[in-house]
């Protein structure tokens, strides 16, 4: 669009924000994944690694994020108290969660992964895509999950009502995009 001079001013702010912090009481981690760290990404790869705090940024809220999936089965907590965590409660996957925001994390977490050379955020989506490939030909219409499955036990059969729109959306949005062979290609982690 021609705003250099806009971008380099945000990015320049970009070094201002303190992630240890925030003033919500749970992150939706979702919204969290796909908004800013996927904008960071993003705004990487679009000024072609020009600015690495763009990366540095990433990692600050990758690393934060991938707290969220110190569970019991590794499947990650939607509505995620941050705080809670740090103080050391327990933390568990809820047994009612929308598909999409466990299922939607994978492109992200996997362009971090491959930007950073740091195998533990593929990993952890990896982790969560491996429950999906367990279940799908379990679930009451095999091939698709539910809109709501249980993440706390990591088995989808028991719920019904399915859709490829609202709430299931992102999720068939981005199993191709993480599967296309350009993804792959350069998904090599070692």
């Amino acid at each position: 669009m021609g705003l250099h001079d806009d971008f380099r001013i945000a990015v320049e702010a970009i070094d201002q924000i303190d992630f240890s912090t925030c003033a919500l009481e749970e992150l939706n981690v979702f919204e969290t994944t796909i908004r800013y760290l996927g904008g960071f990404l993003s705004a990487y790869d679009l000024s072609e690694g020009k600015y690495p705090i763009l990366i540095k940024k990433a990692t600050e809220m990758g690393d934060m994020l991938y707290k969220a999936f110190d569970t019991p089965n590794r499947l990650p907590i939607t509505r995620w108290n941050f705080k809670a965590a740090i103080d050391g409660a327990a933390q568990e996957a809820g047994d009612q969660v929308l598909v999409s925001e466990i299922g939607s994390l994978t492109l992200e977490f996997t362009r971090l992964s491959q930007i950073t050379g740091d195998p533990r955020y593929f990993d952890a989506v990896q982790r969560v895509m491996d429950v999906f490939e367990a279940q799908q030909g379990k679930t009451k219409l095999p091939g698709l999950w539910p809109v709501v499955v249980n993440a706390k036990t990591g088995d989808f059969a028991d719920y019904g009502g399915f859709t490829l729109g609202g709430m299931a959306d992102s999720l068939y949005e981005y199993l191709p995009k993480v599967s296309s062979p350009l993804i792959h290609s350069s998904a090599h982690i070692n």
